[in-house]
Parts: structure tokens; C-alpha cells; sequence
């Protein structure tokens, strides 16, 4: 297939000719007169023949180059910046679904749902390809198809005028937040290094519920039999065992098992396992999920009763996921999310990047941070992040890094805390994992470790109702 030229090599190629024809004309061309018999010189001032060179033309010359070097000044700024758009036009290419819109509207029945998604089809030449309610959220998602060369933001642009309407928006992608780049060398240290060892057996996250908000998990592993108490998929694909959800399962609650050294913070909690992502490849850790996917799981945990909701994923700000996470602390539950993989340059990602949730980055067994952990003012704790051992599908255990990871301790904390004192807040527990932290890098509350590093023990005998006591 032959691709059509960008405008980057229009702008070459129109500046390399422009550039060749004032050459040319400050040159200019001799063309010598036919010849004639020879007269001898003319008395009078000296005067510059036609064809002398050295002369005007010298000005014509030195015109034309600094014309043409303007010139070519103007195309390469042109192509710069047609370049950078060329860039932003295929990054929003890879953050949205291409030719999907959402359009939210008000809860109603289904039935209500649906005529107004066939009306909206034909005011605006779209097509209704999803209806689904969000119990939690109060409102209705309708999906639809953008017919035409018409583009998912115009398209959006144009619903969100419409009255009937609350907002439109693209369907936005998502990504998991870790991978199983490790060498291995590092023995299952997490536990020992936020000191989860040192509390008593009796903090386990009995009687509290997570929601996994992820990828499909193996409930079946040896590790993590009884802990999943339901499963649900969002992804059309059916719910599958899955390794990044597996992962985190394991690190928020798989009990102590002879067959293999791994073990949970808080071992006795409840999960509830929502599949809202989809494993690029069986086998693989990475997942892409959509705006529609993890607003439903969103939805799905708060509707269910879960007290803790884990979203170990990242992307742009969308204001369906902002929605469901701002009834999720309406409603004072406890949202943690990964900071994200993106290197200290790197973009905030979302949801991370909202303030009505705890955001964690990771760190290794040395507490140094993660080298491609996001920066930001958003960041509020560490927690261990690199080379993990956590369950794998199949009874497996399995060594990955990431955010993801870090986010899952700070999730399984929280049950933890939770257990102990029910009526806890969001701003209460934040608190108290924010000030029983080591302090890591700068004094202080920054940009790289937030506040420090997860101390699970002195988190839980603070939380400990008075007459307590936990030895840390």
C-alpha cells in the first residue's frame, strides 16, 4: 500500500525548488551578443557591461540568498509545527476507540434509554450500538458508531449540544500499570520491607471488600481459593484467568500456601473480581481497557458494597471515569490508583491524577524510586513496586513491576484499616497512610514518593481502637 504524501514533504519539496529559483535568478544567466567587428573603446566614465557579473548582480545575488534563507526559516517552523500536530493527531488516535462516541444521559429504564439513543441516531446521523445503566452513577451510557469520515471529538462536540444530552465524549483507552520486565534476584521482600510481618494475624481484612477494578483473575489459583466472592466482565469477552488481575489479586490477599512463598497483606479480605480490561495477548501482563469499561466496573464495585475499589490503570483525564470516582467518594469509599509507568517526563495519568483518591508510585527493595514511575504533585505514597512475587495463573507465582503493584498494597492496607475501624473516611485513612509513612527523597510531602513510603504497621496501631496494641 503506498501512502500519500505528508505535509512534511510537501513543505521540503516546495522549499528545495523555491530555494533552487532564486539561486538561479540571483545568479542570473550571461547570454553572450552575436559576434561583431570589433570598435575600440568609447571615451568617457568607466561603465559596467551587461554581461559583467560583478557588479548589481552581486546585490541580486545577496538578495535572493537572504530572501531564500527567510524563506526556508518559514518552511522548517511550518514543518516543525506540522510535525508536533502530526504527532498529537496519531496520540489521540491511540487514546480513543476509533469511531465510537459515548453520549451520558440521565438514569431511566432502559427502554427510555434506548428510544432516546434511536432518536439521537437520527438527529445526528449515528448509530446506537450499546445501551447500559449505571446504578451507582445515576445515569445511562449510550454508544454509538460514527457513520462518515466525521471524527469521534467533532462528533462528540456536536452531541454535547444536544439538550437531551448531559455530555458526549470519545470512548477513551486505558492501560494497565505493569509488566514482568525482572531478573528474578530479588526474593517476595514487600511485605517484610512496608513491615505487613510485623501485625498481628488477627489484622486480615476480615469482613471487608475490595474491588478489583482490572483485568480477569484465576480465582482457582491455590492461593486465592475462597477469597473471590464474585466475578463480573465488562469486556464482552467473557471473564478469563488472566495475569495482571491475578497479580494483584495475590498481592491484596492470597493466603500462605506450603506450594508456594507468597503471601497477601490482607489475607482474609473479600474480593470481588471486575473484568474491565482485556490482556493485549493471553499471556501477556499489558491490558488496554475503554472509558465505558472501567466506568462500568466503577459502577459495578460501588453497587456490589465494595468498602475499597483498586484502579490499577492509566489514561486521560475522561470525565465518565471522573464521574464515577467522584460518586465513589460521595459515597465514602476508598478509591486507590497506580501513578503509572510513564518516566519522569511523562504526563499525569488518570485516574491517578484526580484528588478524591490516594495515588501510589512504587519503589524497590532499596526504597529508591521505580525508574519509570509517573512524576507529580498528584503522587501520595510509595509502596514496594519492583520485582514482586505474586500469583500467576495456572498455580503459578511470578515476579513483575510496576505501579499496579504498589497500588494493590495500599488498597489491601486500607481493608486493613478498615477491619479495625469501620466508620473510617476517605480523608481519615488517607491521612493515616500518609503520616505513619517513612519519609523518602525531600522533607516532606513531593513530587517523587508523595508523602513516603506504606508503613502497614504503624498504620494499623493507629488505627487500632483505643485499648489496642500492635508492636511495630
Amino acid at each position: 500500500m503506498i501512502k500519500p504524501f505528508s505535509n512534511k514533504f510537501r513543505l521540503l519539496t516546495c522549499g528545495t525548488l523555491f530555494v533552487f529559483l532564486l539561486t538561479a535568478c540571483g545568479e542570473g544567466y550571461y547570454v553572450p551578443a552575436p559576434s561583431v567587428q570589433q570598435q575600440p573603446p568609447p571615451q568617457g566614465p568607466p561603465h559596467l557591461d551587461p554581461g559583467d557579473q560583478d557588479g548589481g548582480s552581486n546585490i541580486t545575488t545577496l538578495i535572493g540568498g537572504v530572501v531564500g534563507a527567510l524563506v526556508v526559516g518559514f518552511l522548517i517552523k511550518r514543518w516543525l509545527r506540522s510535525s508536533q500536530q502530526e504527532k498529537e493527531q496519531e496520540k489521540e488516535k491511540k487514546e480513543t476507540v476509533p469511531g465510537e462516541v459515548l453520549v451520558v444521559i440521565p438514569l431511566a429504564p432502559i427502554e427510555q434509554m434506548t428510544a432516546l439513543g434511536e432518536e439521537l441516531s437520527a438527529s445526528h446521523a449515528i448509530q446506537l450500538q450499546a445501551v447500559y445503566p449505571l446504578l451507582s452513577g445515576k445515569i445511562g451510557i449510550l454508544v454509538f458508531g460514527v457513520l462518515g469520515k466525521t471524527g469521534e471529538q467533532t462528533k462528540a462536540a456536536e452531541l454535547g449540544l444536544d439538550p437531551r444530552v448531559l455530555w458526549a465524549q470519545p470512548n477513551l483507552t486505558y492501560k494497565t500499570t505493569a509488566h514482568t520486565k525482572a531478573s528474578g534476584t530479588s526474593l517476595s521482600y514487600g511485605l517484610q520491607m512496608i513491615h505487613a510481618d510485623h501485625v498481628s494475624p488477627m489484622s486480615n481484612g476480615k469482613g471487608v471488600t475490595i474491588g478489583l477494578v482490572d483485568t480477569g483473575v484465576d480465582r482457582n489459583h491455590i492461593a486465592l481459593k475462597g477469597q473471590i466472592i464474585e466475578t463480573l466482565d465488562f469486556t464482552g469477552e467473557g471473564f478469563s484467568p488472566d495475569l495482571h488481575g491475578t497479580l494483584l489479586a495475590g498481592v491484596m490477599a492470597a493466603h500462605p500456601t506450603k506450594e508456594l512463598e507468597i503471601s497477601g497483606v490482607a489475607p482474609q479480605a473479600r474480593l470481588i473480581a471486575i473484568k474491565s480490561c482485556r490482556p493485549i495477548h493471553p499471556n501477556r501482563i499489558e491490558a488496554l481497557c475503554q472509558s465505558v469499561s472501567v466506568a462500568r466496573g466503577i459502577d459495578a464495585a460501588l453497587f456490589k458494597g465494595a468498602q475499597v475499589i483498586n484502579l490499577s490503570v492509566g489514561g486521560p483525564k475522561d470525565r465518565l471515569v471522573t464521574h464515577l470516582v467522584d460518586e465513589a467518594a460521595r459515597q465514602g469509599r476508598i478509591v486507590v490508583a497506580a501513578a503509572g509507568n510513564d518516566g519522569p517526563k511523562g504526563p499525569t495519568l488518570y485516574p491517578a491524577g484526580l484528588d478524591n483518591l490516594i495515588a501510589v508510585t512504587a519503589v524497590d527493595i532499596q526504597a529508591s524510586l521505580y525508574p519509570e514511575a509517573t512524576r507529580g504533585d498528584f503522587i501520595d505514597i510509595a509502596a514496594p513496586g519492583v520485582e514482586i512475587l505474586s500469583a500467576a495463573p495456572g498455580n503459578q507465582a511470578q515476579f513483575a513491576s510496576g505501579t499496579s503493584l504498589s497500588a494493590a498494597y495500599v488498597s489491601a492496607t486500607a481493608a486493613l484499616l478498615l477491619q479495625h475501624r469501620p466508620t473510617l473516611s476517605f480523608s481519615e485513612i488517607k491521612a493515616i497512610l500518609e503520616e505513619t509513612a517513612k519519609d523518602l527523597g525531600l522533607p516532606g510531602k513531593e513530587s517523587s514518593y508523595g508523602s513516603g513510603l506504606l508503613d502497614v504497621c504503624r498504620a494499623v496501631a493507629t488505627a487500632l481502637p483505643s485499648g489496642g496494641r500492635q508492636e511495630c
